[in-house]
């Protein structure tokens, strides 16, 4: 017939082009001169799927999923880069017909940050969005549709990368972070910790934590350590290992100290701070408030006794229980209702050796001699 037709051919890519048609039998010389069609556009289908390309990654149209190339380049926890996402069909074509809908970029790293939901209106088919990664580790980025506008149709999310996942890495070191018991290092987090400090007692040892990490609290555990030095607001605080001030471990990034306490008090508070000869100077970080209790009891005191008194006239004072710290056993595990403090008045003086006379040696009032002292606050007044 002098003719023949090609049938079956699909353009998937978007784009304005032409067919060549080519001679290329052998046996016969020259060949046929090549024909070129006039130019035609292929038109990109219905918006159906959104394309998700951060750093180092590049839009493939007419291709099948996922629609780009490209490893993703690390970033480090903290900075902020791109992310470009576009409208695309279901060849990834870049589609600009489309009704209007809200797209948001979220992300595995629970702490990170992307910049706020824009709305693609018809006729755009790209934007440009913020994302800062906090967390150190593997991570992945997904754009998704939030159907607000459009709840008839969901374009398919996209995720960066394709498979697997990209490397957030710590920032430089800058501070110290203090962990004590209760407490869980959180990496990325806006202090870097979560829980509730568990109350300590006075003499008994715990044991605290401290860690060198970047400015997002990620652990830097390489590089050059510093050497820190712990102080309290407690002036009896005994630092019991390791010496004190001692360098972080290297290639762990933190060091446990052990601590015992010597004040009662609501808001014990241990500061880590780099020595001046440290040979790396970080931001010194400071714990959260740590309840300590007395410890257990262990001697009386007098108190708010005068020191005259008339004779015939009665007097006033208080009999209150401390621990070895001179701590009033107050509150804490070591108060209880069953210790009894056995009370007697016996007056002494210098120039006859200490009377002995009942009269001179009256009962306190209101008349009982075993109190209570824990369950009453740690003291007892008696007139």
């Amino acid at each position: 017939t002098g003719q023949v037709t090609f049938a079956g051919n699909v353009l998937f890519k978007a784009t304005t082009d032409h067919f060549v048609l080519t001679d290329v039998t052998g046996g016969h010389a020259p060949p046929w001169t090549q024909s070129i069609t006039s130019v035609l556009t292929a038109s990109p289908k219905p918006a159906a799927n959104l394309l998700l390309m951060i750093p180092n990654e590049s839009a493939t149209p007419g291709s099948g999923a996922p629609g780009k190339t490209g490893v993703v380049s690390s970033v480090v926890a903290g900075s902020t880069f791109p992310a470009t996402v576009e409208v695309v069909d279901q060849y990834f074509n870049p589609v600009t017909s489309h009704n209007a809908e809200n797209l948001y970029i979220v992300t595995s790293d629970t702490y990170g940050v992307s910049s706020a939901t824009q709305t693609f209106v018809n006729g755009q088919s790209q934007g440009t969005f913020t994302l800062k990664m906090r967390t150190a580790g593997q991570q992945t980025a997904t754009a998704v549709d939030l159907n607000m506008l459009d709840a008839g149709t969901t374009w398919t999310a996209s995720t960066s990368p394709a498979a697997g996942s990209f490397t957030v890495l710590p920032g430089v070191a800058s501070q110290l972070l203090v962990i004590v018991p209760g407490e869980t290092f959180v990496p990325g987090s806006l202090t870097g910790k979560s829980g509730t400090p568990s109350p300590q007692v006075a003499g008994q040892n715990f044991v605290v934590r401290v860690y060198q990490t970047d400015a997002e609290f990620n652990l830097v555990p390489t590089g050059t350590m510093p050497k820190v030095q712990l102080t309290g607001n407690d002036p009896g605080v005994t630092w019991v290992t390791p010496p004190n001030p001692s360098s972080l471990l290297p290639g762990v990034g933190f060091l446990d100290f052990t601590v015992q306490p010597s004040s009662a008090q609501a808001s014990f508070i241990i500061t880590a701070s780099t020595t001046p000869a440290s040979p790396q100077s970080v931001l010194a970080g400071s714990s959260s408030p740590i309840s300590v209790y007395p410890g257990q009891k262990h001697h009386l005191h007098f108190n708010g006794l005068p020191t005259t008194v008339v004779a015939g006239q009665a007097f006033s004072g208080c009999v209150v229980m401390h621990d070895q710290f001179h701590n009033v056993v107050s509150t804490g595990p070591y108060t209880d209702t069953t210790t009894l403090t056995s009370i007697s008045f016996d007056a002494q003086t210098t120039s006859n050796g200490g009377l002995t006379d009942a009269v001179q040696n009256p009962p306190w009032l209101p008349g009982t001699t075993a109190y209570n002292l824990i369950a009453s606050g740690g003291q007892v007044c008696l007139t």
